[in-house]
């Protein structure tokens, strides 16, 4: 797992035993995205007074917006739980998409 900012990246394989996502979340692709901006330094940093905070905040949001259709992005994870028991890597996926939803709101 690698640290950047104080985050973790999500372990994720993209194995896809998770999908489908009843409620259409397309979870591997939420997570590649995550890990890549998490990786190449795109992501806002966790201090949300951090002078450049807002300039990524809202790069990392349009990115994600571009990248992911509005009908599997993470903020349609309703933590049903369904996917928690396929997962092998033992991800605790809704918390992860509510990291992921919560890095999406202006501060």
């Amino acid at each position: 797992m690698v640290h950047r900012a104080g985050n973790p990246t999500i372990p994720c394989t993209a194995c896809a035993y998770c999908m489908p996502c009843p409620y259409g979340v397309d979870i591997p692709g939420n997570f590649a995205f995550y890990n890549e901006a998490m990786n190449s330094g795109q992501l806002p940093l966790p201090e949300t007074s951090a002078p450049d905070y807002a300039e990524r905040q809202a790069g990392f949001a349009k990115a994600y917006t571009s990248a992911i259709p509005v009908e599997k992005r993470a903020n349609r994870c309703v933590d049903c739980e369904a996917c928690l028991s396929k997962c092998p890597q033992q991800i605790r996926i809704p918390n992860q998409m509510g990291r992921i939803v919560s890095l999406l709101r202006k501060r």
